[in-house]
């Protein structure tokens, strides 16, 4: 029976066996989609990441003194969210009794730091998707990754509308507040219901990073943000109303933006369909990955306290003071 706990300095024995090795990692994380889902173990990553690192715990299985597992997770922008991004399991052992006392064993650490939410991003089709549900896990949201061509110019038969500028920090409001007129309420309740939750949810982009609003009438309705590195780009699209016209002209713009760059990633979730249709249809990409992310949800949210009435208390059956 593995032995699961926190990694240790003195773990880098075990780990030095694996020097160099990749091992699937099921959890994927933004910055692993669209590519190898390996996870290369080296003994530097181990002392950078994960024994040294201030925003990352790490547990490990231990049989003896080899290692069958290892799970980790860092938070995103806030330090209330967490997401699981590696999720290991050694070749020869039994993922499913390995796999959910490393998930159990992230849950406990998160909670007793005080993380509010926990998650985890999987294949869809990934059978460590029952062992993450039996551990608490369940799944709010389903993406569809679309993989597509930089442009080498910005022309296109629909023009930019006007209002365009660079973001400020004084949008955050505005941009949520165009989140919520775009995301159903089960997934708001996840990933925010006021604005400080919804920004220690955001995760960060890997590389140089670009990000424009739209607006008029002083209310935002469009963002996009560009992202570039290790050859490739990825787009985030906010747009309201999501009609196609304005929607081929802000990705027209981040694919121009974008150039040369080999392949570009979009990950769409299933409630933007229509941004969906208009990247397959008028710019050509293809479905690259189906992922379901699931939630771990550590705090209770609660009405806020406030006084009523007494007339409203006997209204509705009580018997008094």
């Amino acid at each position: 029976m593995a032995v699961i706990r926190t990694i240790r300095p003195t773990d880098l024995v075990a780990l030095a066996a694996f020097d160099g090795r990749s091992f699937p990692n099921m959890a994927l994380a933004r910055g692993r989609l669209g590519g190898n889902h390996s996870f290369a173990v080296t003994v530097g990553t181990i002392l950078e990441q994960w024994i040294i690192s201030e925003n990352r715990h790490t547990v490990v299985a231990m049989g003896g003194l080899a290692i069958h597992g290892l799970a980790s997770a860092k938070h995103r922008k806030g330090r209330s969210v967490w997401e699981v991004d590696s999720l290991v399991v050694a070749n020869g052992s039994d993922a499913e009794n390995v796999a959910l006392p490393l998930l159990e064993e992230v849950v406990r650490h998160a909670g007793q730091s005080g993380v509010r939410t926990l998650l985890l991003r999987l294949e869809q089709d990934n059978p460590v998707l029952m062992v993450a549900r039996r551990s608490g896990f369940t799944p709010y949201q389903h993406e569809t990754l679309l993989r597509g061509r930089g442009r080498l110019d910005s022309s296109d038969e629909t023009p930019e509308p006007p209002g365009r500028r660079t973001r400020l920090k004084a949008d955050d409001l505005p941009l949520f507040r165009l989140y919520c007129d775009i995301a159903p309420t089960p997934i708001r309740a996840v990933e925010g219901m006021t604005l400080n939750e919804w920004k220690d949810h955001q995760d960060t982009a890997a590389g140089r990073v670009r990000e424009y609003v739209w607006s008029e009438a002083d209310r935002c309705w469009g963002w996009l943000q560009v992202a570039a590195a290790g050859g490739h780009g990825e787009l985030r699209v906010l747009c309201i109303p999501e009609t196609e016209d304005r929607l081929v002209a802000l990705i027209g713009f981040g694919l121009a933006r974008l150039g040369k760059n080999g392949q570009v990633l979009v990950l769409v979730p299933d409630y933007q369909s229509v941004q969906a249709r208009v990247l397959t249809d008028r710019f050509a990409f293809e479905a690259a990955g189906r992922y379901v992310t699931l939630t771990k949800q550590l705090s209770v949210r609660v009405g806020q306290l406030r006084t009523v009435p007494a007339g409203a208390r006997l209204a509705s059956g009580s018997s008094g003071l």
